[in-house]
């Protein structure tokens, strides 16, 4: 159940984030589309909802700065390997200007052999010590 309620909770934040002018999630509904179109390591370069239509998807907000985030990739490829069948895991975060994201998540991704995808969603930019998008 708490796996189920992080699901809906980053499905919400995501799809708010990106949408301006679609309607709100609502649970038991659909999830609002998106497109990704910065994923590394998946058989396509430009996914949207619908790529993963059959499997439960589960994206995981992380930041290079957030240790904890980055110390559950290894449990998070186990879950992926144990219900890749039933489920794809895809790492989210936002494109930085020096691509440290996209280098940092390629070193853990060979490092640590995972079997996910890491998205990289639009790029912030710092306002007053602030970052908005």
């Amino acid at each position: 159940m708490k796996r189920l309620i992080l699901i809906l909770l980053a499905c919400v934040t995501y799809a708010k984030a990106q949408s301006t002018s679609g309607p709100e999630p609502e649970v038991g509904k659909r999830c609002p589309d998106f497109t990704f179109d910065k994923i590394d390591f998946y058989w396509k370069k430009k996914v949207t909802l619908d790529d993963f239509r059959g499997k439960w998807l589960y994206l995981d907000f992380w930041d290079k700065n957030c240790s904890s985030c980055i110390a559950s990739f290894p449990t998070i490829n186990q879950e992926q390997k144990d219900l890749k069948d039933s489920i794809q895991f895809v790492m989210v975060t936002y494109e930085d200007k020096e691509n440290e994201h996209r280098k940092m998540f390629a070193n853990y991704h060979k490092g640590l052999h995972l079997e996910y995808p890491g998205a990289f969603a639009g790029t912030f930019e710092s306002k007053n010590g602030k970052y908005v998008a």
